[in-house]
C-alpha cells in the first residue's frame, strides 16, 4: 500500500507541478500581451490627444490672425478715409482762398480805377493801363502759386494718408503670418513630443513585457524541475519501500 502512496504521490505531484508550469507560460504571456495591448492604446491616445491640441492651436492662430488682418483693414480704410476726407477740406480750402484773392484783385482795380478816375486821368492808356495789367498779372501769379500750393497740400495728404494705410495693413498682415507660424511650429513639437512619449510608452511596454514572459519561463522552468524531482521523489519511496519488503528489513 505504501508502495502504491508513493507512486501515486510522485505521479499526481508531477502533474501538478507540470500543470503549473503550464499555466505560468500561459500567465506571462497573457500579461505581456495585454501590457502591450495596453500600451499601444495609451501610445494611440497620447498621439490622438497631441493631435486634437495642435489642431486648436492652428484653429485659434487662425481665428486671431483673421481678426488682426480684419482690423488692420478696418483701421487702414479709416485712414483712407480720413484721408478723403482731409484732401476734401484742403481743396475747399484752396477754392475759398482762390475766391478771396480773386475779391482782392478785383477791389485792388477798382481802388486803382476810382483814384485815376478821380484824378480826371482816362485809365485805359498810358502808364494807367500799365498799373491795371501789372495788379491783373499779379493777380493771376497769386492765384497760381495758390493753386499750385493747394495741390501740393492735397497730394502730400493723399500721399500720407495711403502710406499710413499701407503700413497699417502691411504690419496687421505680418502680425497674422508671425501668429500662424508661430502656432504651426507649436503644433509641429507638440505632434513630436506626443510622437517621442508614444514610443517611450511602447518601449517601455516591449521592456517590461519581455521581462513578464522571461520571468513567466523562470518560474515554468521552475515548476517543472519540481515536476520530475516530485516523480522521482515518488519511485524512490516506491522502491525503498519495495527493496525493504523484499528483505524484510524496515
Amino acid at each position: 500500500m505504501g508502495i502504491l502512496f508513493d507512486l501515486v504521490g510522485g505521479y499526481v505531484g508531477y502533474k501538478q507541478n507540470k500543470k503549473a508550469a503550464k499555466k505560468a507560460e500561459e500567465n506571462s504571456r497573457l500579461n505581456a500581451r495585454d501590457l502591450l495591448a495596453a500600451s499601444k492604446t495609451n501610445a494611440s491616445e497620447i498621439r490622438r490627444i497631441a493631435g486634437l491640441n495642435a489642431d486648436a492651436v492652428l484653429q485659434t492662430a487662425n481665428l486671431n490672425a483673421e481678426s488682426v488682418l480684419e482690423l488692420s483693414i478696418a483701421n487702414a480704410n479709416a485712414h483712407m478715409d480720413t484721408t478723403l476726407m482731409n484732401a476734401g477740406i484742403s481743396e475747399k480750402e484752396t477754392l475759398e482762398a482762390l475766391r478771396r484773392q480773386s475779391i482782392r484783385a478785383e477791389e485792388t482795380k477798382s481802388v486803382a480805377r476810382a483814384a485815376q478816375g478821380a484824378s480826371g486821368v482816362r485809365v485805359g492808356t498810358g502808364s494807367h493801363l500799365s498799373v491795371l495789367v501789372g495788379i491783373a498779372d499779379d493777380a493771376r501769379t497769386e492765384a497760381q502759386w495758390l493753386g499750385m500750393t493747394g495741390k501740393m497740400r492735397a497730394a502730400k495728404i493723399a500721399a500720407e494718408g495711403s502710406q499710413r494705410a499701407y503700413l497699417t495693413q502691411m504690419e496687421g498682415a505680418q502680425q497674422a503670418g508671425l501668429m500662424l507660424g508661430q502656432a504651426g511650429i507649436n503644433a509641429t513639437l507638440m505632434r513630436e513630443d506626443a510622437a517621442s512619449r508614444a514610443a517611450g510608452t511602447l518601449r517601455d511596454a516591449e521592456l517590461n513585457a519581455k521581462s513578464m514572459t522571461r520571468s513567466g519561463s523562470l518560474l515554468s522552468m521552475n515548476y517543472r524541475n519540481q515536476a520530475t524531482t516530485r516523480l522521482i521523489q515518488g519511485f524512490q519511496g516506491a522502491s525503498n519501500k519495495a527493496i525493504q519488503a523484499a528483505t524484510g528489513v524496515s
